[in-house]
């Protein structure tokens, strides 16, 4: 396998996953794009191509990851960087990540994005990026008016209670004005703290803090916010923010969802994540701390209801919330920090739950591609056809065990799993980036967004 990408590479005889079916079918890569889609018959081959044989194998438009902490920059002692998280999201089939702005400084000003962002820009990453400011009390006029026109700026990330970096919008009622004055991306934490309990004295106890209710009641607070704002008709929709609600959790969540109008859910919308659907509250005992994260892992009752409202097209997305602690701080006796690791077992878990028969191939190309580039209005990623960008991952039936997948972290609550599906090979704007456990080139971009 050359490590070095050909100006063109013909993938033969595997398996395309679209969000709406599955097909044999030979896929031609040319430059940084995807140039045929079909039975291209031998005689057609150029000398010129390298021909890869996936015959057996599932092509998938790569992972576009909405929610990721990458912790850069970040307070000493340095944990993790860009590099490295780019590093790892690659290698569990993701091609982009979206970075979330609880880092150090916070990302809460234009000033404070142009840092980052630059910070981010001087070396090649391994993935596609971008990256989340943070709506607060302050700034907020300023905020919205230059969201609104920044081409790098996917959308706004708003925290209704405190988490890891301590960036919350505190007066509610300045809603109000965002949803007055913003028709972009908006995504949510939604926690109320009023509803939080007491600090937790043992592991186990971190639902009874971080309740089901506190999650219930922002989410019920923001859809009431929507309905009140709506237009009279359905087709004036778009005057208002997209409110997408970050790791949902609890079944009744779902069931309030469930009850909005069809028009009122095509722009307002729901993402969970993989600890939700693999893990319960039972499990605590066993891994401690490590499952601390915000909103808390909930019942099993919860983890089924998630379940049935992703295969029934409720839950709109999936994301890894990846949040790269160090294990010794995730075993502290004292208070430990909130936040899983997840980008190389995002896809590996999705993927699971085909095996299991909880949903299919195209509803995880769906949830992990198709819908979030549709949030942010890409309409050359996350999609499997000729001119799109080659963002992709292949994929194979041959067992992974999770304690091979590592982080500079030093741990994952998946290590003691074998998964039976595999990362192949990851391509990222035409270049082949991983395969078979190597990294071989760092082919990652900035991304830029449409602006209504």
């Amino acid at each position: 396998m050359p490590s070095a990408t050909p100006a063109a590479t013909l993938l033969w005889g595997g398996w395309v996953v679209t969000g709406t079916g599955v097909y044999r079918a030979d896929l031609l890569i040319e430059g940084e794009r995807i140039t045929h889609i079909g039975n291209l018959p031998k005689d057609r081959w150029q000398p010129t191509w390298h021909i890869e044989d996936v015959r057996g194998c599932f092509i998938l438009p790569g992972t576009i990851d909405l929610h990721v902490h990458t912790r850069d920059p970040a307070k000493p002692p340095v944990y993790a960087t860009r590099f490295s998280e780019t590093r790892s999201a690659l290698a569990g089939g993701i091609t982009t990540i979206l970075d979330m702005p609880n880092t150090h400084p916070p990302v809460t000003t234009p000033e404070v994005f142009e840092q980052k962002w630059q910070r981010w820009n001087r070396q090649p990453l391994w993935c596609n990026w971008a990256l989340f400011p943070a709506l607060i009390d302050d700034h907020l006029e300023e905020m919205l008016e230059w969201a609104q026109h920044d081409p790098r700026v996917p959308g706004l990330k708003i925290f209704l209670a405190p988490s890891t970096g301590g960036l919350v919008l505190h007066d509610w009622t300045h809603l109000n004005t965002v949803f007055q004055r913003y028709a972009g991306l908006l995504v949510v934490h939604a926690e109320d703290p009023r509803y939080f309990g007491e600090k937790p004295t043992y592991a186990w106890d971190y639902p009874k803090w971080r309740t089901r209710t506190a999650c219930y009641r922002a989410t019920q607070w923001l859809a009431h916010l929507y309905l009140q704002h709506r237009p009279d008709s359905a087709s004036a929709a778009y005057t208002l923010p997209h409110v997408h609600i970050l790791h949902v959790s609890t079944a009744e969540e779902v069931f309030l969802y469930r009850r909005l109008p069809s028009f009122v859910r095509q722009h307002f919308t729901l993402e969970t994540c993989p600890h939700y659907l693999w893990f319960a509250a039972e499990d605590f005992y066993w891994l401690g701390k490590r499952l601390w994260c915000n909103p808390a892992i909930k019942q099993r009752e919860d983890q089924q209801v998630l379940r049935y409202a992703l295969a029934n097209h409720l839950i709109y997305t999936v994301g890894s919330d990846h949040a790269p602690h160090p294990v010794e701080s995730k075993t502290l006796k004292e208070e430990a920090p909130a936040g899983i690791p997840g980008v190389r077992t995002l896809l590996l878990i999705l993927l699971e739950g085909v095996t299991r028969r909880w949903w299919t191939l195209t509803d995880v190309v769906q949830w992990t591609a198709e819908h979030p580039a549709r949030l942010l209005r890409l309409s050359d990623r996350g999609v499997l056809r000729a001119g799109a960008f080659a963002d992709l991952v292949i994929v194979d039936r041959h067992p992974t065990a999770g304690n091979t997948l590592s982080y500079t972290c030093g741990w994952h609550p998946y290590a003691n799993y074998v998964f039976t599906w595999r990362i192949r090979t990851v391509w990222v704007n035409g270049q082949r980036a991983y395969h078979l456990g190597r990294w071989l080139v760092p082919a990652g971009k900035p991304l830029r967004f449409p602006k209504p």
